[in-house]
């Protein structure tokens, strides 16, 4: 057996988001694995009357090693869910939107205010890379061609459905082309504004 690995501490906060990301992802095979994750430790706390994870952490990191041999590649997606964005990630994420929307002859920014808030607190849970990447694909999918078709300092807002992220944007126009400058995000259900909502 391993050697102890679990700290209460630690614990209570990779529980937590464990939980809050195994009720909100879309992947079945994520479902699957934080079901399992959450119902080994839901049968030790039974097992050892509810006492912390740091008695019985031997036989649950065990345990825990068994599980994750089959879904290793889930700890690694967990882990950055509750990691802040890097401002190389999104210079990365960037030139990845860069070379997409080449096709449309739009060039991707992101403001210093958009990475400013994107790790802002008041998100209430963590924006990702993987997010908006995801975010940007189902609108260069979806409103590609309209975007494309905007004029100087149009604006909109993306929302995002799925996730509550919403991008407000503004078009610049300049000799080299177009820019679609994306000002700010955060996550906020139900967000109001005068601006035209593109929904995703």
């Amino acid at each position: 057996m391993p050697a102890s690995v679990v700290k209460t501490k630690a614990d209570k906060k990779f529980w937590s988001k464990a939980k809050e990301y195994a009720s909100k992802t879309k992947s079945q095979a994520d479902k699957q694995y934080w079901g399992l994750v959450m119902t080994i430790f839901k049968s030790m706390k039974e097992k050892y009357g509810g006492r912390p994870p740091s008695t019985y952490s031997e036989e649950y990191a065990y345990i825990l090693e068994v599980v994750n041999k089959r879904y290793q590649h889930r700890m690694a997606l967990i882990e950055k869910l509750v990691l802040p964005i890097k401002k190389i990630d999104l210079n990365i994420l960037e030139k990845q939107l860069d070379r997409l929307f080449a096709k449309l002859d739009i060039d991707v920014e992101f403001t210093k205010h958009f990475f400013d808030r994107v790790n802002d607190a008041r998100n209430k849970e963590q924006i990702t890379i993987d997010e908006l990447a995801e975010l940007f694909n189902d609108v260069f999918k979806k409103y590609g061609e309209k975007i494309a078709g905007m004029s100087d300092d149009d604006e909109a807002v993306v929302v995002d459905v799925s996730s509550d992220i919403n991008v407000p944007f503004v078009i610049n126009i300049t000799k080299n082309g177009m820019e679609m400058i994306s000002k700010t995000v955060m996550r906020k259900k139900g967000f109001k504004t005068r601006t035209r909502r593109l929904v995703v």
